[in-house]
């Protein structure tokens, strides 16, 4: 956390918070500072979303390579049965 503490500004002709370039300054240099933290919280979030979104692009593919290689065994054990059952019925 910064060390900032706002200054309580009173309207002229009260002359007791003069603009200065000082003042000034230190404002800036507080948006600065607080633009750089935004931006750089912006960019963890984008790279936890890239994250998030290569994690279930992952996930999808090895589900996909799961039910790929299940259904090729799947289809090879049909295929035994079909041709067990074709060679009984031929050999009736």
């Amino acid at each position: 956390m910064s060390d900032y503490q706002p200054k309580t500004w009173k309207d002229y002709p009260n002359t007791t918070t003069p603009i200065t370039a000082l003042d000034l300054n230190r404002i800036d240099n507080g948006v600065a500072e607080a633009l750089q933290k935004v931006e750089s919280v912006g960019e963890d979030f984008s790279d936890s979303i890239d994250n998030a979104k290569s994690d279930v692009i992952d996930r999808i593919d090895t589900a996909k390579n799961s039910l790929s290689s299940q259904m090729t065994s799947n289809l090879l054990s049909i295929d035994i049965w079909l041709t067990n059952v074709q060679t009984a019925l031929s050999e009736e």
